[in-house]
């Protein structure tokens, strides 16, 4: 799943110019050989004929006032018929301004000119002309650009920060990161943190990474396919956490997100409980080393003993070991389930950026400031 992308055709490019939002009005003045085929090109609305038509009038008009009302009803004509370059032109001799013809311009897929129009226009909804150009360039950078500038200029809004997520998903992970930390910190609920989570799911990272990613899903209410279910309790079970997997599944069975009578949900239920009892009963002969203390976190988590598997954890993470980033991640998130989101977010902060961990890390700091 891509991130969403809310430019669609937005109210600048949907309304017509005043000059062409209706059907202009034929003034009594113009000769019968200039308002009659007007007239018609009028009822008509679009199509050949009633370019036509259009035409017609054009070769009969004399005076400066029905070569207006002529290039009037052929822009309204021609944005009818879904000609927008040749509406442009004609509201160009009306002395349209750039606010008014770069909509057409983008409509008639030309970009460039579009984007020189919008610029001189200037206003936010002009600059969404011009980043939607870009888009459809395929110049997602000055895009993110122009969203950037909108929001340095006129202060956040949630339409353009989900635009600019959008845009630099594509390119500069961090800074989408940054961007979707200021939607969440405006809207901090299941659906916000959707799309963000589905988005990294699909990214490529460690198993255990990707483990504590589906914590998250977990935490904020969206981890609710059975496929998720499913590889969310393998690798709990395949990275000695099997108490996670079965809290997990249970949840899930009471909640009918998947049928406790599906065999594969029936089987890792029977495992993770199996290897979860067995996990407990052997803390007290596990050895004070640092896979030790790891294995000892990972069993008191799994049956819920948060403050005593952070402590487990943090020992690992004290130990300066290949394993402390796992368990300083481990051990922010047990200290979130245990109600302590200000200390959860302070282990998660201290994962560095070099880590295969950093952006896990962040998405759970991000959630613990969220939950304070």
């Amino acid at each position: 799943m891509k991130p969403s992308f809310r430019h669609g055709l937005f109210a600048a490019l949907l309304a017509a110019t005043p000059l062409v939002a209706g059907a202009p009005a034929i003034a009594q003045a113009v000769s019968p050989a200039v308002g009659k085929p007007l007239a018609a090109a009028k009822t008509m609305r679009s199509g050949p004929a009633a370019i036509a038509q259009v035409n017609a009038a054009r070769a009969a008009a004399k005076t400066p006032g029905e070569r207006t009302k002529v290039a009037q009803m052929a822009a309204y004509v021609y944005a009818n018929s879904g000609q927008y370059a040749a509406a442009a032109q004609q509201l160009e001799t009306l002395g349209a301004g750039p606010s008014q013809l770069a909509p057409y311009y983008y409509r008639a897929g030309q970009y460039d000119k579009a984007i020189e129009l919008g610029k001189r226009a200037g206003g936010a909804e002009m600059q969404k002309v011009v980043a939607q150009s870009y888009i459809k360039k395929g110049d997602k950078k000055s895009a993110a650009g122009v969203y950037a500038q909108l929001i340095r200029t006129n202060g956040p809004r949630v339409e353009w920060l989900e635009n600019l997520a959008s845009l630099q998903f594509s390119f500069d992970k961090q800074a989408y990161l940054a961007t979707v930390r200021q939607l969440i910190k405006a809207d901090p609920s299941p659906a916000r943190y959707k799309a963000l989570l589905f988005n990294l799911k699909n990214q490529n990272m460690g198993d255990q990474a990707r483990l504590m990613l589906f914590q998250l899903m977990r935490q904020t209410g969206n981890l609710t396919e059975a496929v998720d279910v499913q590889e969310m309790s393998k690798l709990a079970i395949i990275g000695d956490q099997p108490g996670v997997a079965l809290g997990a599944l249970t949840d899930w069975q009471k909640s009918n997100v998947v049928s406790a009578s599906e065999p594969m949900i029936t089987r890792l239920v029977q495992v993770s409980g199996q290897k979860s009892a067995a996990a407990v009963a052997a803390i007290p002969r596990l050895p004070a080393t640092p896979a030790g203390r790891m294995a000892a976190g990972h069993a008191l988590f799994g049956s819920n003993q948060y403050p005593a598997a952070a402590q487990a954890y943090r020992q690992v993470v004290s130990a300066n070991t290949p394993i402390a980033d796992q368990a300083r991640l481990l051990e922010g998130i047990a200290l979130v389930r245990a109600g302590d989101a200000n200390g959860g977010r302070a282990v998660f902060d201290g994962v560095g950026k070099a880590s295969p961990f950093y952006d896990v890390a962040q998405l759970w700091s991000l959630y613990a400031s969220t939950h304070q």
